[in-house]
């Protein structure tokens, strides 16, 4: 449910970089003023859209440390939303009144998250019990299911498929006790630790890949995706550490 007039969300919508505000990209926050001249991600996306112009009748290829960098730009940068509670496991919450929330993930999630589509299982006007699914994400890396740290009651869902993950929206309304906030809430800086914890891994990643050029995914086609390049099962370990518990 998108919130209109929001100070935060138009905040958000401010600094987003000019090829995310195009929809070339699902998530570039501008950290230089818009100096576009001296950006090397709008540097490299340039030559990537020429590229794509030019051999548009061809197969292209994509170094594969392009795509790492623009992963790590993205996670450096998927900081916090004041006002929002981070739980453990990714889960984020909004209070809208009383003993009201929303719920859906953290935007380190978010980024992290690759083509993928999900599956809400919160049912309207049922009990949540802490380890109940709450929201099964698909890919073609395999699937998850993220499991709820804390016991709630769901009022309703906003989002029953999620085909549509970038859009950042919370996917369900719910009721819960506000010790078990207590009880299983992370600080801002914690939740900053492992979005910095996510960073280094991406670094080690990165630096693990000799310059060998460029790489094509099986059958030529273009690579686009982290989880071409780490591999499925790289990946979705990445994936399940991002969640648990």
């Amino acid at each position: 449910m998108a919130e209109n007039n929001n100070p935060i969300n138009e905040k958000f919508t401010s600094m987003q970089c000019i090829w995310m505000s195009a929809g070339v990209v699902r998530y570039k926050l501008c950290n230089l003023n818009f100096d576009c001249g001296n950006c090397l991600f709008d540097k490299v996306m340039h030559n990537d859209n020429i590229d794509s112009i030019r051999f548009q009748h061809e197969h292209s290829s994509v170094k594969e440390k392009d795509i790492l960098e623009q992963k790590l730009e993205a996670v450096k940068e998927a900081g916090i939303f004041k006002g929002n509670i981070y739980l453990r496991n990714n889960i984020m919450l909004k209070k809208l009144l009383g003993k009201t929330y929303y719920l859906g993930i953290t935007p380190l999630a978010y980024t992290l998250l690759e083509n993928v589509a999900g599956f809400n299982y919160c049912r309207d006007n049922k009990i949540v019990n802490s380890g109940d699914p709450i929201v099964q994400f698909i890919g073609d890396w395999g699937s998850i299911k993220v499991l709820s740290p804390i016991p709630f009651y769901c009022l309703g869902r906003l989002k029953q498929e999620l085909n549509d993950i970038t859009s950042k929206e919370w996917f369900s309304l719910v009721e819960l006790e506000e010790d078990e906030l207590l009880k299983n809430s992370i600080t801002e800086d914690e939740y900053l630790i492992n979005c910095q914890e996510m960073e280094g891994t991406f670094l080690r990643y990165k630096n693990e890949i000799p310059d060998i050029g460029t790489t094509l995914n099986d059958g030529g086609e273009k690579l686009r995706y982290i989880y071409q390049i780490m591999g499925n099962n790289r990946y979705h370990s990445l994936i399940e550490k991002l969640f648990q518990l």
